[in-house]
């Protein structure tokens, strides 16, 4: 591996962070897609209170490879990914950290192009991700998930980019941050259960340069099925609405733009009145069948 002039092999030690809830299903396409990661330092997985075979199945990698570690909660508890994500950061002691989840996965160097950068001037990375269906296999690799496909000057222009643009984002398994400056905004938040990861880095893309790194394919791949999603659409719109309200709150905090902040106050007030709209929409339907 070459070492850029001015930079040190320490600076680009990276760990990956990999929190699993009943993961066996997925546990040897992930942890073997890492093993091949020759430019990992840490491979961190942390069990959040599993009861299937992923414990087993995670200590047995570890044995094959000493960068593996497995990290568990006090009494084997399950208290979400967020503070399962929290907890391998504060363990890591690599300069650069990654997030990847068990049923995702890199193919082969995707860490190549990130190793050949000078890293002195910017504070992450990120790239686009494939979504993977079809039983997971590689002919399915068809949509793609990361859209904001350039960098910006300052931090503040990507932050406002992502906010006031639906459709644009940043996938948290893409990104390649510096340790310090997750340490530096708080961590993850423990009290959201859905949007986390879009929280963590709205308040990252406020002071962190952030470059885009072009892949062509995607190295990063996202798997979907039916289990990864919430089932339950009242408790993902009260999750959302919870995620709103916290934004509201610091909108001024950050001065975002008139577009970032219409965009936040307009989702909040949808995800509030959520069960009204749905009322009147069935006032409406029993009011046209009469």
């Amino acid at each position: 591996m070459a070492i850029l002039k001015g930079t040190h092999m320490k600076d680009k030690s990276i760990s990956v962070i990999i929190p699993v809830y009943n993961g066996q299903d997925f546990i040897n396409r992930c942890l073997t897609s890492m093993i091949e990661q020759p430019e990992l330092t840490e491979i961190i997985v942390v069990d959040d209170g599993s009861t299937d075979e992923s414990v087993d199945m995670i200590n047995a990698f570890a044995n094959k490879d000493k960068r593996i570690s497995l990290l568990q909660h006090k009494n084997n508890s399950n208290l979400g990914r967020s503070t399962s994500r929290n907890l391998g950061i504060r363990n890591t002691s690599s300069k650069w950290i990654t997030f990847c989840d068990i049923d995702d996965y890199y193919l082969p160097n995707r860490f190549k192009e990130f190793t050949t950068m000078e890293l002195d001037h910017i504070d992450g990375t990120y790239e686009a991700v494939l979504s993977d269906y079809k039983n997971h296999s590689k002919a399915s690799l068809t949509q793609e998930l990361t859209a904001v496909t350039k960098s910006f000057d300052q931090p503040f222009e990507l932050q406002d980019f992502l906010i006031s643009n639906r459709e644009e984002r940043i996938s948290i398994i893409s990104l390649i941050i510096r340790k310090s400056k997750v340490q530096e905004v708080g961590y993850f938040d423990e009290g959201l259960m859905i949007g986390e990861d879009t929280d963590l880095i709205w308040r990252l893309a406020s002071t962190s340069k952030l470059q885009y790194i072009p892949t062509d394919p995607p190295n990063v791949i996202r798997g979907v099925h039916e289990h990864n999603s919430y089932q339950d659409q009242k408790q993902v719109d009260q999750a959302r609405k919870i995620f709103y309200k916290k934004w509201m709150a610091e909108m001024d905090r950050y001065g975002l733009s008139d577009s970032a902040k219409k965009r936040i106050t307009e989702s909040y007030h949808h995800y509030s009145d959520h069960k009204l709209n749905k009322l009147k929409s069935k006032l409406g339907k029993l009011l046209r069948d009469l």
